[in-house]
């Protein structure tokens, strides 16, 4: 038996700014493995701080009982015995950052050279800014750390050398109560002598134009904060801040935006360096970042030059992706080189550019001036959604000389698929291709358009994220920001972090529901418990419900608020519509395909022409939505021993069932005509008994009327083919995964798709693309179903400590494999279909239990191994 995997808080060795936890995996060629007992260490400056030891199988989620000190490494040793009396050790260590105010003395600076107004559109936007503090070190130096934030985003260096590979620290997030700021080990960059330390500092979300914070005085300048604490061989300790002595100038970025893209002029040096201003932004919003920084995860070389029939140039990279282009340039002094960046072409093969706001600012735009030497470029402080780049300044274009890079926030790998159909393998690789791009600092929705922190897709989607990638240090992380971005009454804004042009846009759309201030919607604000709650189910975290439990509690009191307000519309008894929540603002069931055909057109003054289509099917949605969360905020509260919460919320989601069931279905079944109400109804088992044949017909009926294709939106998708399931209808599940009409999942597949597309329709009938976006993974949820089913792996307990194997084949597939790094260790799943037998192969975590249920029937526990079933096929 060995230990080979050692977690704290989800990571490998961090640096933490609160108590941390304690996770293992342990392997062994034995068979029914367990473990018995185990016992931890942790020792800091070569003392014992803290230990545990017990006589259990828990082997995940351990949380630290002792003290934290400032500037701290700690070792920690666990120690692991099996039922088999064998044992292992392994070491890991977590160190402290900075936990109280008090440990900072360097002073905030802010650039002092005169800074032009900012505006939305590319090139409007101030240069970035070079910070630099020059200082001494003496010799022996044994450790040194660097701390440091930034308004803006930034790249530090030490003596020439980038620090790290991080792109875009400090990290999209609620800035006035969270800004995050990162732990550097400099110890071998020092010298003796003279040092130089800089930070080259871009507009990024804090200064973008369209992200501009919800800060208290805020202003419109780069700004630094940076703290060197150096710690030499004989005791002395040294610390060099950012302070009156630190220098700003500008240089060769003379324009920078996330959105619009960047200008570089090669010919610029830095120059001019002036002395810093103080500022007196303070220190209680710091936190310690959490989880990793966006690095590139994928090179991909251009894989054609394309001559469109209007003449234009254009690189096509093979598939839809975030990131931005590496280029090699050879080019006379002066010459302007110009990428612009699109995810589609026209329906003639030219350019097409989708990300057109009505706000604007959104060009996608990189433009290099040439200084007449060959260089390499790739921009610093900006990344767009693209599959093709117009490029514009130069004769010949040589596929060789382009790369785009890929980037998202570094995660580890956590799951794998393939099966006998190619198409299901495609939309995997599709589904995977959107979560890497939408998971840059934060869960966005698109990363071209918008870059935004759309509640209702992370809501939908975390689940399936956590299937395919250790994502939870990077949840845990915007979960912050959604406590932080939560309102006086409760309310959790559609966005998080509810930043830019947002909150007047929700003005907007709130006056024509009398709605006065931050409100929330269901589905979308319900992510403050749905989230946690996937967190949970996934890995059997319950410090991440814990956390985030006081939100829920607010949030669900604002939904009891809004259902004891009566809708003036509706001829509702009280003691029902008390407990309805079917009023206000909402998005409903999100781009329902029937209703998104005819989005009806409001006129913004501020911003022109809007097309928005106002409540999806609300009126299933909205109510069933917030039964759901009660029925949810129940099994939390027993979780965390809150037996009085679990009384209360299980008897409003008493009432509310209830009132749903009293209001919504009549005698003909449910009162809709929309797909997704049936969906809903049926898979959280809201049909009252009377009205289940009826209701299963009602489905049965919308998938005719629909000639075989799917009719749901955001919220009713991830249960749809789980609800033909439950009526006993996996056959028309399957045929709506197999589907290749529009809409379905294969049809953007069979059209050449490389993501997931935003919108069911994303193309007229003419082939002429739609300017939304072509890269949104929240309809990539349908990954959770292929998972339980083509691969049959159903968690039985949170974490999979004990799980079920039973796949569920259809006739079309011979077979399937797949993979998922669950909290106790590798499962694997492999089935296929040969001559006159079904093979099933599996592979169990030690720790971990699995029922095997074959396709005849036959069911069998088994514990840790691996393990092959046959079954002579009927």
């Amino acid at each position: 038996m060995k230990l080979i995997d050692l977690k704290i808080s989800s990571e490998h060795e961090p640096v933490v700014d609160r108590a941390p936890d304690f996770s293992w995996v342990i392997a062994s060629e034995n068979e029914n493995v367990r473990q018995t007992s185990y016992a931890i260490t942790v020792e800091a400056d070569g003392k014992i701080v803290w230990e545990k030891s017990e006589n259990t199988e828990q082997s995940t989620f351990i949380p630290y009982g002792g003290p934290l000190k400032s500037r701290t490494r700690y070792r920690v040793l666990v120690k692991v015995t099996d039922n088999y009396g064998e044992a292992d050790t392994m070491e890991s260590a977590f160190e402290t950052a900075l936990l109280s105010r008090g440990d900072w003395s360097a002073k905030w600076v802010k650039n002092s050279l005169p800074v032009s107004v900012a505006e939305k559109g590319f090139g409007k936007q101030p240069p970035a800014t070079m910070f630099r503090r020059r200082f001494s070190c003496g010799q022996n130096i044994v450790r040194a750390r660097l701390y440091m934030t930034c308004h803006g985003i930034y790249r530090p260096y030490l003596n020439g050398a980038r620090l790290g590979n991080a792109e875009f620290a400090p990290e999209h997030s609620v800035y006035e109560k969270v800004l995050f700021y990162q732990t550097y080990d400099v110890t071998h960059l020092l010298t003796a002598g003279e040092n130089d330390f800089a930070a080259y500092v871009g507009d990024g979300w804090y200064l973008g134009v369209k992200t501009t914070p919800r800060v208290r005085n805020f202003e419109r300048r780069h700004a630094l904060l940076f703290q060197l604490e150096i710690e030499y061989a004989d005791g002395r300790r040294e610390c060099i801040v950012s302070d009156e002595d630190t220098e700003c100038a500008y240089g060769p970025v003379v324009s920078s935006d996330l959105f619009s893209g960047e200008r570089y002029d090669a010919n610029r040096t830095f120059s001019g360096w002036k002395r810093t201003e103080l500022a007196d932004y303070g220190y209680d919003n710091l936190c310690a970042q959490m989880g990793d920084g966006v690095v590139c995860v994928e090179e991909i070389p251009a894989r054609e030059a394309l001559s469109a029939p209007n003449g234009e140039k254009i690189l096509d990279f093979g598939k839809v992706l975030a990131g931005r282009v590496r280029m090699r340039v050879r080019a006379p002094k002066g010459t302007v080189l110009r990428l612009t960046h699109t995810e589609v072409l026209d329906a003639d093969g030219n350019f097409f550019q989708n990300t057109d706001m009505p706000d604007g600012g959104v060009e996608q735009i990189d433009e290099y001036i040439s200084d007449g030497t060959e260089k390499t470029y790739e921009p610093l402080f900006t990344y767009h959604g693209f599959r093709y780049v117009k490029i514009e300044g130069i004769g010949e274009i040589r596929t060789e000389d382009f790369t785009a890079r890929a980037y998202s926030t570094r995660k580890e790998n956590a799951g794998s698929f393939s099966c006998s159909d190619e198409r299901l393998n495609k939309l995997y690789r599709n589904i995977r291709n959107s979560q890497s791009s939408n998971m840059i600092s934060i869960p966005t929705d698109c990363p071209q358009r918008e870059k935004a922190g759309w509640t209702g897709d992370i809501a939908i989607y975390a689940r399936t994220a956590l299937l395919n990638e250790a994502v939870t240090p990077f949840l845990r992380r915007w979960l912050l920001s959604v406590r932080a971005d939560q309102s006086k009454d409760g309310a959790i804004p559609q966005i998080v972090p509810y930043d830019g042009g947002y909150p007047m846009s929700e003005v907007f759309f709130g006056t024509m529901f009398d709605e006065t201030d931050t409100f929330g919607v269901a589905g979308w604000s319900d992510c403050c418990v749905l989230v946690p709650w996937s967190v949970y189910e996934i890995t059997g975290n319950t410090r991440i419900l814990r956390e985030n439990f006081a939100v829920m509690e607010r949030w669900c009191d604002y939904i009891l608020k809004r259902c004891a307000m009566p809708r003036k519309d509706a001829d509702i008894p009280y003691e029902y519509d008390r407990w309805l929540w079917n009023n206000g603002f909402q998005q409903g069931d999100w781009l329902v395909p029937s209703i998104a055909k005819n989005a009806v057109q409001y006129e913004d003054a501020m911003s022109g022409s809007l097309s928005f289509q106002t409540n999806f099917a609300y009126e299933y949605s909205v109510p069933m939505y917030g039964w759901h969360t009660f029925s949810i905020m129940e099994k939390i509260a027993a979780l965390l021993g809150e037996e009085q919460k679990r009384t209360r919320y299980a008897e409003i989601a008493a009432n509310m069932k209830r009132a749903i069931q009293h209001v919504l279905f009549d005698e003909n079944g449910l009162k809709t005509k929309y797909m997704g109400g049936y969906v809903l109804a049926i898979a959280f088992d809201l049909v009252p008994e009377h009205c289940k044949e009826k209701v299963k017909a009602q489905l049965l009926d919308s998938l005719k009327l629909n000639d075989g294709c799917l009719d749901t939106g955001f919220l009713s998708t991830p249960y749809l083919l789980d609800a033909f399931c439950m009526i006993g209808r996996c056959d028309l599940a399957y045929a709506l995964l197999y589907q290749t009409k529009c809409p379905s999942w294969l049809y953007e597949v069979e059209r050449g798709a490389t993501s997931v597309w935003e919108s069911w329709e994303s193309f007229e009938e003419d082939s002429t693309p739609k300017k939304i976006s072509f890269n949104h993974y929240a309809f990539g949820c349908v990954d959770d179903w292929i998972f339980r089913n083509i691969c049959g792996i159903t968690p039985l307990d949170a974490g999979f400590r004990r799980f079920r194997i039973q796949p569920l084949p259809d006739e079309c597939l011979a077979f399937a494999r797949r993979s998922f790094a669950s909290e106790y260790g590798t499962i694997a799943v492999s089935w296929e279909k040969r001559e006159g037998e079904f093979v099933l192969a599996c592979e169990i975590p030690c720790n971990t239990q699995a029922e095997i249920v074959l396709p005849g029937g036959k069911r069998q526990w088994v514990g840790s191994g691996k393990y092959v079933f046959r079954e002579v096929r009927t």
